[in-house]
């Protein structure tokens, strides 16, 4: 389906970051591709660094408290800070009502996630998990071929993940900070 300038208006969803890291950064580059999505606003714990962000990317709200950027002028929120603060910044969004796209793991346990689908539902606003695998081209081929063809109850999944681009210093290393290959890389493979 093709956009119409005649009959349809393309709608501009402002995203706002928090978290101006190696996954907003990664973000940021993805959305100067999307047509429709403009980068507005950025927060981060790192003051020097989300200025730097916003200098680099064309921000024009560098922004000092994230009760700043869940009520600047934005659709949605993109939440690429530590795992431990995921569950915190996404409910105070969606209680902004600011839709959210949080990075992985959206949450550090069952309760938790709950919590932020709970908030979700009370604000009628999208909540979703950064995960880009179930919308790749191979994967829908994949899911389309399993609900024609199934292969029958799974009895055993072995599956294994690396990295080795991440330098010691990297979050995902840290527990305390809800880092951990089964937090951090695990979703991947469990998705699936």
């Amino acid at each position: 389906m093709e956009f119409d300038p005649v009959q349809d208006e393309l709608q501009i969803i402002r995203w706002g970051v928090a978290g101006p890291g190696r996954a907003g950064v990664r973000f940021a580059q993805g959305l100067q591709a999307v047509e429709g999505a403009t980068l507005e606003a950025v927060w981060g714990r790192n003051p020097e660094k989300t200025r730097a962000y916003a200098l680099n990317f064309g921000v024009f709200q560098a922004l000092d408290s994230l009760d700043q950027l869940v009520t600047a002028d934005v659709d949605a929120i993109y939440v690429a800070t530590h795992p431990d603060s995921h569950s915190a910044i996404c409910i105070q969004a969606l209680e902004a009502g600011k839709h959210v796209l949080c990075e992985k793991p959206a949450a550090l346990n069952e309760r938790q996630l709950a919590e932020i689908l709970a908030a979700a539902r009370r604000h009628n606003r999208l909540f979703m998990e950064a995960m880009k695998p179930p919308f790749f081209p191979l994967y829908r081929r994949l899911r389309r071929h399993l609900q024609a063809d199934p292969i029958g109850p799974v009895g055993f999944v072995r599956a294994g993940h690396a990295d080795a681009t991440l330098p010691p210093e990297y979050p995902l290393h840290f527990a305390e900070l809800g880092g951990g290959g089964i937090m951090g890389i695990g979703p991947y493979e469990a998705f699936f």
